[in-house]
């Protein structure tokens, strides 16, 4: 069932499992580029990811950020980040697929990306 969901910017939504939807993103981050605003939008993207300290799974979909005591929800709406993010973003997930995943289930997530 899905509980991590990213809607693109045309309105369409990538629903998958947390975990799923947890290494997208990771996928989407690695492929960031070196420039400032690329870094802040990895930074922020890493930010909706739990480290080792959180609690993963916290219901449906959302997870607990020990540090602030925060509860974080796997929902990401790209049409709400600014053209240039949503620029970045895209193009990031397009280099994502070409990335060699031990699964191949990551690059079917990410081909549905922009």
């Amino acid at each position: 069932m899905a509980s991590g969901f990213l809607v693109l910017p045309d309105g369409r939504c990538l629903a998958r499992r947390w975990s799923a939807h947890d290494e997208v993103l990771r996928a989407v981050s690695d492929q960031l580029g070196e420039e400032l605003a690329a870094q802040q939008l990895k930074h922020w993207l890493l930010e909706q990811l739990p480290a080792a300290s959180d609690e993963e799974e916290l219901g449906y979909g959302a997870w607990f950020r020990t540090a602030d005591q925060q509860v974080v929800v796997r929902h990401i709406d790209l049409r709400q980040m600014t053209v240039e993010n949503q620029h970045l973003f895209c193009e990031a997930a397009k280099r994502a697929v070409l990335v060699d995943h031990p699964e191949e289930w990551p690059r079917g997530c990410l081909s549905d990306l922009c």
